[in-house]
């Protein structure tokens, strides 16, 4: 080879090193920016406004959720001899936020707290609106709306009957601290002299977001990307142009059972059209599948190390196993009949939707169509008054709120039978009705009933009408439940009773357990043995010696382990039955032990008018 021809080989070696070298540094650049920069898909990841919880989607991350026992319960003022009583609760019992990402907004409105002040009997109480203030206050660790500075405001009268006011609150505070139950505090003054008349409080619960990034990268640029090709609009051109998507202003929905002009024309209502389109991705997975998106922040169990979870009812059915579907159907068929209202008021883009779904529980011919935030499921369809609902069977799917009736016969907004009090004001909000359980403080949701009859249950049950009625009553007229039979369960003779006798409803347990779990050794004389029978559940101590020098052993006919004890106790049993979601009764200690209020007992002993008996 010549000397020329090596030389030319030398450089065209180096000339392909620097060629390779200068792609290389193409790519590397080429990658920095794809994993760094705005894509005009995923959109760049924003600052996250508290710890761990991305912007875009704030409803995904539960990490930040506070420990249990981080929330003080407050302790509100009530007396017996107190002229008035002031309570509140929300409406929504959940409010939920769109994704704060300046991309595309709901445009919910602020949640809303309703109140009532009543005059306490006797001769009979009186709902109270002329001549009283009513304020609402948020606590210092509450977070406030976006672009909001009020903490503090006044109540108006609605309808004549009670007082509501919107309350701009966050899931997040000022701090960036996450308060997803936010403590609002309610005052009734007299209007002329500013004396105050009655003090309460309220928790009105909202969500930091909806769990959008279950599914998406983004929440914001990643969805109008999927609805410009889906749809054939160009909501990512718009927003290149710094403008907010309003989802709202084309998806309003049926007006008076007629489909209504939105910006291009007739389109479905937003919660027939995010639910019908998600329903073919979300099939198959009962109350997973409405927990993927409606994100409620709670907890695995009562320890305050235990993970969050994603938990939208907190009340009293969930203890009794009763999941989202059971009132509002399966995703399928809950979409269904958003779907089938607006297929019948002639929006041709419903039965579009509506053939990529398939029926679950109900067929589709039988789905009563339905219209959102106007017709719910009806809280009377199981709770009829004329029976117990059958807890394995219970369902109010199907069954919603008359048309007619509008928002009038919601249960957040109905009143009970003698026309006067509001449900929500007994029951609690909707979602939390009482007793419920709040994963950061055991009893924060149920504030009123503590204040006034100090214990977590609708306001006048266990014979508490005196906190209204300022005596005695012989019977409820408002819309009493029927009441199962009870009977006592008694300490065996020689102990000393700490608490009110437990009651124990067989009828109650029948649909759940077998008999001989309990009555495990048969009758006496064609009689059930009592759990105190000698020979049964009559020990007084937890432990037996054979002799001074053995070892001491459990005690198998200890009576308090027969009821606290390991399964199958009585709260072994409810707490398991608990933690498995399944059908479960009580696990507070008064909600067994039950007893007149003690304001009430203390009356009593003392010879007022407002002592009520059990």
């Amino acid at each position: 080879m010549s000397k020329h021809a090596s030389s030319s080989s030398t450089s065209y070696g180096a000339w392909a090193l620097a060629a390779w070298l200068a792609a290389l540094a193409l790519f590397l650049i080429w990658l920095g920016w794809v994993l760094f920069s705005t894509s005009p898909i995923e959109g760049k990841a924003e600052k996250p406004s508290f710890p761990g919880v991305a912007q875009s989607d704030p409803g995904t991350v539960l990490d930040s959720l506070p420990a249990k026992g981080s929330l003080a319960t407050p302790n509100m003022p009530f007396t017996a001899s107190q002229e008035y009583v002031l309570t509140g609760a929300g409406l929504q019992g959940f409010y939920q936020t769109s994704a704060p990402n300046d991309v595309w907004t709901l445009s919910y409105p602020e949640p809303q707290l309703n109140a009532q002040v009543i005059k306490r009997g006797p001769p009979v109480p009186e709902i109270v609106t002329q001549g009283v203030d009513v304020t609402w206050e948020l606590g210092p660790q509450a977070g406030l709306a976006k672009d909001s500075t009020t903490r503090q405001g006044r109540m108006n009268v609605v309808e004549d009957s009670f007082f509501a006011a919107s309350i701009p609150v966050s899931a997040v505070n000022a701090d960036g601290v996450l308060n997803p139950y936010p403590v609002i505090t309610l005052r009734a003054k007299d209007e002329k002299t500013g004396k105050l008349l009655a003090e309460s409080a309220a928790v009105l619960a909202v969500s930091p977001g909806f769990g959008c990034a279950q599914c998406h990268a983004n929440a914001g640029t990643a969805i109008l990307e999927v609805h410009d090709r889906h749809q054939s609009t160009h909501f990512m051109e718009q927003h290149a142009k710094g403008e907010v998507i309003a989802c709202r202003s084309c998806h309003v929905g049926l007006k008076g059972g007629k489909a209504g002009e939105g910006k291009s024309g007739p389109e479905l209502s937003v919660s027939a059209a995010i639910h019908g389109w998600h329903a073919t991705y979300l099939a198959d997975r009962g109350a997973d599948a409405c927990k993927t998106c409606h994100v409620d922040l709670g907890r695995t169990g009562d320890d305050p190390k235990d993970a969050p979870r994603r938990l939208f009812a907190r009340d009293f059915h969930v203890d009794r196993g009763l999941s989202c579907v059971r009132c509002h159907g399966f995703m399928e068929d809950h979409s269904l009949a958003l779907l089938k209202a607006e297929q019948e008021a002639g929006l041709p883009q419903a039965a579009k939707l509506m053939s990529g779904i398939t029926a679950r529980e109900v067929p589709l011919a039988k789905i009563k169509g339905r219209l959102p935030w106007v017709q719910e499921p009806d809280c009377t369809s199981c709770h009829n008054f004329s029976e117990k609902p059958n807890l394995l069977t219970a369902s109010a799917f199907n069954k919603w709120t008359p048309r007619s009736e509008g928002l009038s016969g919601l249960f957040s907004r109905r009143r009970d039978d003698m026309l006067m009090v509001r449900c929500i004001v007994c029951h609690g909000a909707p979602h939390a009705v009482y007793p419920a359980r709040n994963p950061l403080a055991d009893n924060l949701d149920n504030l009123p009933p503590l204040q006034y009859q100090q214990q977590a249950a609708t306001l006048g049950s266990y014979g508490n009408c005196a906190l209204c009625h300022g005596q005695p009553m012989d019977f409820s007229a408002h819309h009493p439940l029927v009441q199962w039979s009870e009977r006592e369960i008694h300490v065996p003779s020689g102990a000393r009773q700490t608490m009110p006798p437990a009651r124990f409803s067989h009828q109650a347990h029948t649909p759940l357990i077998n008999c001989t779990i309990c009555h495990h050794t048969g009758y006496v004389d064609g009689k059930s043995l009592l759990c105190t029978s000698s020979g049964c559940h009559d020990g007084l101590t937890a432990t037996l010696r054979t002799d001074k020098n053995a070892k001491p052993t459990l005690n198998p006919f200890y009576f308090y382990n027969a009821f606290h004890g390991t399964y199958p106790s009585c709260v072994a049993c409810h707490t398991e039955s608990l933690a498995a979601g399944k059908p479960a009764g009580p696990t507070d200690c008064k909600a067994c032990h039950q007893a007149p209020s003690p304001l009430w007992a203390h009356e009593a002993e003392a010879g007022g008018s407002g002592a009520a008996a059990q």
